[in-house]
């Protein structure tokens, strides 16, 4: 879904316009005497476009700190599914090893095993009840097994779709404060037009260079959001 639109409306790019020909008549910047090499991009920011970045920032980590606030029952959510997983894993090994020491046909010394009552019994029948009570057992297990599995299917289905909805949430957030910036920008560069318009310095070619390296720049974080996997 597209960020919904930020209207540059005719105040704000009155003020931005207003803004640039008051500092551009005050020679704010003043140009350097030597422009070679590479730039500080503070010799060029003016408190005007020190402002339209803080409030960029200002902007992006307010925003940051709702969703976040948001999603931290989702995240607690996520944790207790991690450690139900985690249990379940447990589970699954110690099933798995009983499976791995009860082979299908049971161990001679369970055949052979007799109780008091079975003492005349022949032997084909107390090893016939001996196997089915030993399949009986270890079915109990495999039915253990295959419940476990089934549980850590469905909580990592789960898991799976709060993760999905999660970044999904974080990336909407990234698009939107990319869209602040954009809007900060075209909001700086009316201001620059107006500068270099009425700043003494303006019709120099070295001036333009000069505020070149004064733009608004993400977040960190928004590059990290747009990257995140489920």
């Amino acid at each position: 879904m597209a960020p919904r639109p930020i209207i540059y409306g005719p105040f704000a790019q009155l003020a931005d316009r207003l803004a640039g020909r008051k500092d551009g008549k005050r020679g704010i910047p003043p140009l350097p005497a030597e422009l070679d090499g590479d730039l500080d991009p503070s010799v060029g920011a003016t408190q005007y476009l020190r402002t339209l970045h803080e409030r960029l920032g200002s902007r992006s980590e307010k925003e940051r700190h709702r969703l976040d606030h948001k999603l931290e029952p989702h995240r607690q959510q996520l944790a207790a599914i991690d450690q139900q997983i985690h249990d379940v894993e447990d589970r699954l090994e110690r099933l798995q090893k009983r499976l791995d020491e009860m082979p299908e046909r049971a161990p001679e010394e369970v055949l052979a095993d007799r109780n008091p009552a079975e003492h005349y019994a022949s032997d084909e029948v107390t090893r016939t009840r001996r196997q089915r009570e030993y399949t009986a057992e270890r079915n109990k297990v495999v039915a253990e097994e295959r419940q476990a599995s089934d549980g850590k299917r469905a909580l990592c289905l789960q898991r799976a779709e709060i993760a999905s909805a999660i970044s999904g949430r974080n990336r909407t957030l990234a698009r939107w404060v990319r869209h602040l910036h954009r809007f900060t920008l075209r909001r700086a560069a009316t201001y620059r037009w107006s500068l270099q318009r009425h700043h003494p310095a303006g019709t120099d070619h070295r001036f333009a260079r000069l505020l070149d390296p004064v733009e608004p720049t993400l977040p960190d974080w928004v590059a990290q959001l747009e990257t995140e996997r489920p």
